[in-house]
């Protein structure tokens, strides 16, 4: 039995794990060393997306830095050309543990093509997904099938709709179903009878896909938040809900662990000599139990990178001159 059953089937294993390699609760992230970091543009698009090695992929432009703050890797569209895909537009991308990158792209007549790079920005290839549909947000299952979210048109004018639309592929792009949704949730934002499904994006509720190879999970902002644990069949295995550090805190950023999953919060700005302020929380991912928090020292600032789920994480920053820099910081 693998460690990742183990994990489900005894989720107080992965307490006892995570409270042998990591900070106790309730801990402050403070900077432990810097960097030089290449210039990241202040358009950053998010969510960053981290491999198991605690490398950060990023746009614009797409590409993998690593805990030296080195950019090691640049993912280019233009590549697909050699298989017909000219003017691509990126619409997300999703990064597998072992650092495989996908970019799912637009062609100019809105056709969705997933676009594959290896960890070293080589390109072996790309799949044009069926359908018709706008995508949102999507999740790989180490390649072997994908996951996406969007928008899709139902009718004709002059009674066309978008209405939400959930989709799994298989690793050659084809068809394979839609996702049967959970009822909205209280949380949801969905009203009673509304067409959008309680997991899925809408202009008021900040959605967050990510993978941790063998399961899809997608979190959505609410009162209290929820994450729907997907696998790569297409069954939706379980849906958690999360106890955050305040009432109606801000959801922005999610990352995927073995056994566990981060969430970002932040606490706006309330008053103009404040700074937004940011929590992170440590949930089992079987369960949604919180096993452990973070939060940041006054002197750190920047945008999560990466975290190694033992108290170590990694911040993109600037210095005092305004150069980008690679923060360390850890758990005291």
């Amino acid at each position: 039995m693998s460690l990742r059953t183990y994990l489900r089937i005894f989720p107080s294993l992965a307490c006892a794990v995570l409270s042998a390699t990591a900070a106790l609760p309730g801990q402050v992230l403070v900077a432990d060393s810097t960097v030089p970091a290449p210039q990241v543009n202040p358009a950053l698009i998010m969510p960053i997306h981290c491999d198991s090695s605690g490398d950060i992929f990023l746009r614009p432009p797409l590409s993998k830095i690593d805990s030296e703050g080195r950019r090691t890797a640049t993912f280019d569209l233009s590549a697909a050309q050699s298989d017909g895909f000219s003017d691509l537009t990126l619409n997300s991308f999703a990064v597998d543990p072992d650092g495989t990158l996908y970019a799912l792209a637009l062609t100019r007549d809105q056709h969705a093509v997933i676009v594959r790079f290896r960890n070293d920005g080589a390109y072996p290839g790309s799949t044009p997904l069926d359908g018709k549909f706008y995508p949102l947000q999507f999740a790989s299952f180490n390649g072997n099938a994908f996951l996406v979210f969007g928008v899709a048109p139902s009718g004709s004018p002059p009674n066309l709709r978008l209405l939400p639309y959930s989709g799994l592929f298989d690793c050659a792009g084809r068809f394979v179903k839609t996702l049967d949704p959970p009822k909205p949730s209280a949380n949801s934002g969905a009203k009673p009878g509304s067409e959008r499904p309680g997991y899925l994006p809408s202009g008021a509720s900040l959605a967050i896909a990510e993978s941790d190879g063998t399961d899809a999970y997608f979190l959505e902002q609410g009162a209290s938040p929820t994450v729907t644990v997907i696998s790569a069949a297409g069954v939706i295995d379980r849906t958690l809900t999360l106890s955050p550090p305040f009432p109606n805190a801000q959801v922005s950023g999610l990352r995927v662990g073995l056994g566990q999953i981060l969430v970002e919060y932040t606490r706006p700005q309330t008053g103009p000599n404040e700074n937004a302020v940011s929590y992170y929380y440590v949930y089992n991912s079987a369960t949604g139990d919180k096993l452990i928090a973070y939060t940041q020292s006054p002197g750190l600032n920047g945008t999560l990178g990466c975290t190694d789920w033992r108290g170590s994480f990694t911040f993109l920053s600037t210095d005092k001159d305004g150069r980008s820099i690679l923060v360390r910081a850890r758990a005291r």
